[in-house]
């Protein structure tokens, strides 16, 4: 019999060696980056994990809109307007009083939405934002069907 292991008990394995990157010299950037990759591939390669959960959302195109909106265009479709009025002027946020700044949003090469290194949004939390959906509906797995004994 496999055993089933969870994804959170992978990335407390992984966690000791962040301690190690630092002590390489690597950006806070990098590593972060390096541990999600890491997981999503320990993940996919562990017997026991389920892997039965939709994928993920990828955004396929952004741009600015005034009133610090952006217009988001997901691969499923899925397309809107998402107002970011509640994020502007609070912590690294504060870059956007510079309009220029603000127009400057792409999609980042782990599907991102970001303006800069500072400011990254998570394109998941934007879908679910978007269409109003809760993580619940988001990252709910899909229906198993029934085994037949």
């Amino acid at each position: 019999m496999v055993k089933s292991t969870s994804c959170a008990q992978l990335r407390d394995e992984s966690e000791m060696n962040y301690s190690e990157s630092c002590a390489a010299g690597k950006t806070i950037r990098e590593i972060l980056i390096a541990w999600q990759q890491s997981e999503m591939q320990k993940c996919l390669d562990s017997p026991g994990v389920d892997h039965n959960v939709p994928s993920m959302k990828t955004p396929v195109s952004v741009r600015a809109l005034p009133g610090f909106r952006i217009h988001l265009k997901y691969d499923d479709g899925t397309e809107g307007d998402i107002d970011l009025s509640d994020l502007a002027g609070k912590g690294p946020f504060e870059a956007w009083s510079d309009s220029a700044i603000f127009q400057r949003v792409e999609i980042g090469s782990h599907r991102e939405i970001r303006w800069n290194d500072e400011i990254e949004l998570c394109p998941d939390a934007m879908y679910m934002r978007l269409t109003g959906m809760t993580p619940e509906q988001y990252f709910a797995k899909a229906p198993l069907e029934p085994a037949h004994a």
